[in-house]
Formats: structure tokens, sequence, C-alpha cells
């Protein structure tokens, strides 16, 4: 009897252990597993003097039609330390999501395992000990290394220094282009790379002495202090010429005061009406003409025009002006600043040269106006090195890119506007 007892319990146990083995596999096996990446990269960013350790960005971006939820793998070197991971989802930091990730070894290599839910761009940070090591002559050698988990159609590896470094050993075929927080960014890019392939960057740099701290984030590139110097110095010259003005009026209308005084004692025509202005000084206002201190006829009206009150509002007014024209002008073609006239939604993307131009028709994936999309779509096109303008026609969605050929090509712009859905 005791015996059928515990084969009924022993039976059971094994059904419910089943059952929970069947519900948990089922959602996992639904789990996308994409089979390529459009795009990978990595940049690891040397910190400035006394900074800490390098940091490096590993980001890769899947198809956008790969069904959600989906497991993404991205190459990290060995000894890396998780430092953030996640869903990249719009143009600022505060959108992102936050996915935990664990690092495995995989196939020889190491890789950050997370799971995308909202968004097809996964990214990993991670900080890697032993990125620096000292070189010839004084200088410092920046690397990294790793195997890509899966195929991608693109990848660009890079190393960013800090302001006021020194690169000194470029890797031949390199690029390099200005970025963030006034980095400067070395790179290569590879298309094709398979599966398994070995993918790294090394440079020799040196620091300034003392170090040089990056410039705050999410600042435009592009400086706003010298047009507002110019503002203030342009101000500053119109209000002077106006107290010199006004300080010649004050001098007219005294010299007004000693000619009536003098006229008045020697037996002229006394001043019918005579008003003090908030200056105490006297004003004529008969309407009869006056002569200044050259001798030169002055009407009432001009004196009036000329009287330290107004001019000292105008001196105001003007320079209030300047500084709003100024301030205004310098902004407009700043890079992060976007113009919306004339039907085009229109951005400085960054400082490259805009020597070249391309036009796509892209689509918008999500229900909403041109106006809403188009800041994403610019800080999307802002990753890419190079680009230097980007403009969005509101009724046709026709998108004109200009950049500079040295640093990045049609083909790799249209990767990045595939890869965010705005080309089918």
């Amino acid at each position: 009897m005791s015996r059928l007892t515990h084969n009924s319990v022993v039976r059971w146990i094994a059904t419910v252990v089943l059952a929970v083995t069947v519900a948990v596999a089922g959602p996992m096996a639904a789990l996308a597993q994409p089979g390529a990446f459009v795009t990978l990269g990595a940049s690891l960013l040397v910190q400035p003097m006394g900074g800490g350790e390098p940091l490096l960005i590993v980001s890769g971006s899947i198809p956008h039609d790969t069904p959600l939820p989906a497991q993404v793998a991205l190459p990290v070197p060995e000894g890396s330390q998780v430092e953030w991971s996640g869903e990249i989802i719009g143009e600022t930091i505060e959108e992102d999501i936050v996915a935990d990730a664990v690092i495995e070894e995989r196939d020889g290599g190491y890789v950050a395992v997370l799971t995308l839910t909202r968004s097809h761009i996964a990214q990993v940070e991670v900080v890697y000990p032993g990125a620096t090591r000292p070189g010839p002559d004084g200088t410092t050698e920046a690397s990294y290394e790793f195997l890509a988990p899966a195929p991608a159609e693109s990848a660009r590896i890079a190393i960013g220094l800090p302001p006021g470094s020194t690169a000194t050993a470029v890797p031949e075929g390199s690029l390099a282009a200005a970025g963030p927080n006034n980095y400067t960014y070395y790179y290569t890019e590879r298309s094709g790379v398979a599966q398994g392939e070995e993918l790294g960057f090394t440079l020799g740099y040196t620091l300034p002495v003392g170090g040089t701290p990056p410039a705050p984030a999410g600042g435009p590139a592009g400086s706003e202090v010298p047009p507002l110097l110019v503002a203030l110095v342009a101000a500053a010259i119109a209000g002077a010429l106006l107290m010199l003005l006004a300080a010649r009026a004050r001098g007219r209308n005294s010299a007004r005061m000693v000619n009536d005084e003098s006229a008045g004692s020697q037996g002229g025509a006394p001043l019918t009406e005579d008003a003090a202005d908030d200056d105490g000084f006297e004003t004529r206002v008969t309407g009869e003409s006056e002569e200044d201190l050259a001798g030169n006829p002055v009407s009432s009206a001009t004196a009036a025009l000329l009287s330290p009150r107004v001019l000292l509002i105008a001196a105001a007014v003007l320079i209030l002006g300047i500084v709003m024209v100024m301030t205004m002008g310098g902004e407009r073609g700043q890079v992060g600043v976007i113009d919306a006239s004339n039907g085009w939604i229109s951005q400085r993307v960054s400082t490259a040269d805009a020597a070249d131009r391309i036009e796509f028709s892209i689509i918008i994936p999500c229900a909403c106006p041109p106006e809403e999309e188009a800041p994403k779509m610019f800080s999307a096109l802002a990753t890419v090195p190079g680009v230097a303008t980007a403009a969005l026609e509101r009724d046709t969605l026709a998108l004109r890119v200009e950049y500079d050929p040295t640093l990045t090509d049609a083909d790799a712009i249209a990767v990045l506007l595939r890869s965010r859905g705005y080309l089918p």
C-alpha cells in the first residue's frame, strides 16, 4: 500500500516538472534569435589623465523586421565588466531602456547577452582594464579585439581620444572624425563581416599634460560664446556712441540756456514758454529755431530728439536688439540646432565638411508627424562620422544628407537609415 502511494507521488511530481518545463520552454522557444547584424560597432573611449579605466561601447542593430522579443549577443573582450546595457530607443539617453546583460564564453570568444523587447538596437558599455599599456618613447597604446559572434553587413571599429590628445601611431587606412564631447575618433570600417571573424583596433597616443576634461555631454559642438561676445562688444560700441551723442545734446542744451540768458539780459525777446525736462535742463518749446555750439540752426523738434532721455532709451533698445539678433543668428547653423522653414526641417549634424550630397525617399516607421520624427532621425545620422547636415521635406519626406566623402559614403548612410526603419 505504501509502495503504491510512493509511486503515485513520484508520478505526480514528474507530471508537474514536465508541465513546468513545457511552460518555460514555450516562451523561450518563441524568443527570436537573429541570424545576423545589420550594423556592428565598437568604440573604446580613452579617459583623460586621471579619468579612470577606458570605456568600451559596443552596439549592434538587427533587421527591423525581426520579431521581438529577440536575444542579442554583442562581442566583448575577455575581462570586460558591464557598466550599462540596454536598448537604444530615442535621441536622448533618458529614453533608453535598461536590459540586463550577462557575459558568456561562446565559440572561442566572449559575448554580452541581452534581450530586446522594444528596440532593434542593443548596446553594452563595459570597463576594459586591459585596453591600455605603455608604449615607446613615453606614449601609450590602446587596443582591443574580439570575435564577431554573428555575421554583420557592416562594422565600424574605433578608438576615441579626449581633447588635447595626440595620435602617435595610427593604423594604415584608418579614418578620423570629430565626435561628441570634443573627442577625436579613429576608426576602420568593414563590410560583409563573417561569423568568427576577428575585429580589433590599436592606436598609439599621448595625453595632454595634466589632462583635459571632456566638454559637458549634451551640448552642441559649436560654441555659443563667440556670438554672444560679438553681440556684447557691438552693444558696448553702440552704447558708447549713443552716450557721446547724449553728452553732445546735453552740451547743446547748456549752450542754449547760456544764449537764452544772454539774450534776456541784453533786452532780447523773453522766453514765452519754458519747460524743464527730467534732467533739469530748460528746453525752448516756442517752435523757433535755435543754434548749436557751432552756430548751426537746430529746430526745437531736433533738440527734443537729441535730448539725453531719448538717446538713453534709444541706446537701450539698440543694445537689446543687437544682443537678440546676434544670439539668434549665432544659433542658426550651429551643430544640434534644428531649423524649420520653407517646408523643410534641417539640422547641422556635425562640423564635418559638406562636400557631397545624397537624397533618400524615407518612410516614418511610427504614426507621428515629420516634426516629431526628424530630431530622432538627425540624432541617428549623427552617429555616422562624416555626416554634416540633414534636411527633411515635410510633404514629400525627401531626405537630403550632406557628408564628407573622405569620412563616410552613401552606403554607410543608407545602412544606418535602414537599420532605424527609415528605408525599406
